[in-house]
């Protein structure tokens, strides 16, 4: 039997996952509804004499319990169940239930519920999807969530990254929203061996790289995390299986392909050799600009086969419904208030949202997030002011969430322009001037070299 808590999972996906496991189970085909007031039914089965034959109703009240489960059950969804009289009533929740649970939540339906075996709990769920594993296999973000998988990707990830622990990896994949271009990543991984992840700031590189990387490490592979293309060389073990995973990897060697230290060479020779390996996969993520970049000053890069598993995350790779679920998702895990959250769903405004032209899945975590949230009224205006103006959302976590040496090290690299190289001498040469004015004019205190100190971070 599987062992799921559900967790990872919000109520859309719940009663996605039940629709599945119900028609595989009696062999019937039931349907389901889009988002809304469901008048008490979120999957229906229906025949010619009656359109209610079966109604099956999904809760997921994870983080509610069951006292108020039974209390919501017995003082709304039974009116809306006597006004649809069906044949059939099945009723479903994530949360464990006894035999005396299931046997009050039937006296609570009567006489609609018909047994108790009707009355579908966490354990149900559970045992269903062990009889099923290929429903298992259709809802991944399930699968990836699951004890046994967490401890294997805990285990093959801790070596290479810090911040592969549970509750990290658990919160990234129930914001997770898969579509096809994800299928279509996971092919050219496992054809090429290697991927390379491009786009803009915040358009899901990481997440994509992530979620590709839990996958690889339920799959036994150890994680290896590249700060350079030594480092991977160094840990590159015959017969094992490995993922290297090199985050903003042309961000780290740019500045050497201008003092012609051969990084270009390493890197192409390095993606040939896991190209040639079946027990290794790379997994390189980039800003488009900066390859772009590389490729103009590097005629190795440019010539290379780099192309062949490049992967561009674009905004236009999001459908509208992708775009949805991905606002869904950041609304129902948040830790906003419940009126703040109801705003998306008044006056159809969340297609005021998922429709702006400067929608971004960073700006999305960014408006949903209370410790990002200054103002005193949450409201519609502030959001589409947000979206249209990205820097009210980041003023917070500038001014409070990291370090003055580290806004100091920003606003340097602000001063300096976008449109031009620079060098990490001139740089170094312009931060060390910062700090020189901070102290004469604003009695900053000087903490050692600061610029190779590590000092960055709050």
């Amino acid at each position: 039997m599987a062992n799921y808590d559900f967790s990872t999972l919000n109520d859309r996906d719940l009663e996605e996952l039940t629709r599945d496991l119900l028609s595989r189970h009696l062999q019937l085909n039931f349907q389901s509804f889009k988002a809304g007031r469901d008048k008490g039914i979120d999957l229906r089965y229906s025949t010619v004499k009656d359109d209610n034959d079966i109604v099956v109703q999904v809760k997921h009240y994870l983080s509610s319990g069951l006292s108020a489960l039974k209390s919501e059950l017995k003082n709304k969804e039974f009116d809306k169940v006597n006004t649809l009289k069906p044949r059939r009533y099945i009723f479903c929740t994530s949360l464990p239930l006894s035999p005396q649970d299931k046997t009050d939540i039937k006296d609570i339906f009567a006489p609609y519920i018909l047994s108790v075996s009707d009355i579908i709990g966490k354990d149900d769920l559970n045992k269903w999807l062990g009889d099923y594993p290929e429903i298992q296999e259709r809802h991944f973000k399930l699968w990836l969530s699951s004890i046994e998988i967490i401890k294997k990707i805990v285990k093959n990830g801790v070596k290479g990254r810090s911040e592969f622990y549970r509750e990290k990896i658990l919160k990234e994949i129930a914001l997770y929203v898969p579509n096809k271009t994800h299928i279509e990543a996971v092919n050219s991984l496992n054809i090429n061996h290697f991927l390379l992840i491009t786009g803009a700031p915040g358009i899901g590189k990481s997440t994509l790289a992530n979620i590709l990387t839990y996958q690889l490490l339920a799959e036994d592979f150890e994680l290896v995390y590249v700060r350079e293309i030594t480092e991977a060389e160094e840990a590159f073990l015959q017969g094992k299986r490995q993922v290297f995973y090199f985050d903003d990897f042309l961000g780290a060697i740019t500045l050497d392909l201008y003092s012609s230290r051969n990084a270009d060479s390493a890197i192409v020779n390095f993606i040939e050799r896991i190209r040639n390996d079946k027990y290794k996969r790379l997994i390189l993520t980039c800003r488009t600009t900066i390859l772009s970049q590389a490729k103009s000053i590097s005629d190795k890069l440019l010539n290379s086969n780099i192309e062949i598993s490049n992967y561009e995350v674009k905004l236009e790779n999001y459908s509208e419904w992708d775009k949805a679920r991905i606002l869904y998702n950041h609304i129902y895990l948040s830790d906003l208030e419940t009126d703040q959250k109801n705003i998306f769903f008044q006056n159809d405004f969340h297609w005021k949202v998922i429709k702006h032209r400067f929608y971004n899945p960073r700006l999305i975590q960014g408006i949903t997030s209370k410790m990002n949230i200054n103002e005193l009224v949450y409201s519609e205006k502030y959001v589409l002011s947000v979206l249209s103006d990205p820097k009210k959302i980041w003023q917070q976590p500038f001014n409070v969430q990291i370090s003055q040496i580290s806004r100091l090290l920003l606003l340097t690299m602000y001063s300096l322009g976008g449109k031009y190289t620079v060098t990490e001498e001139t740089l170094k040469e312009a931060f060390n001037g910062r700090i020189n004015y901070e102290v004469s004019n604003n009695n900053y205190q000087r903490l050692g070299s600061v610029y190779n100190g590590g000092q960055w971070a709050s």
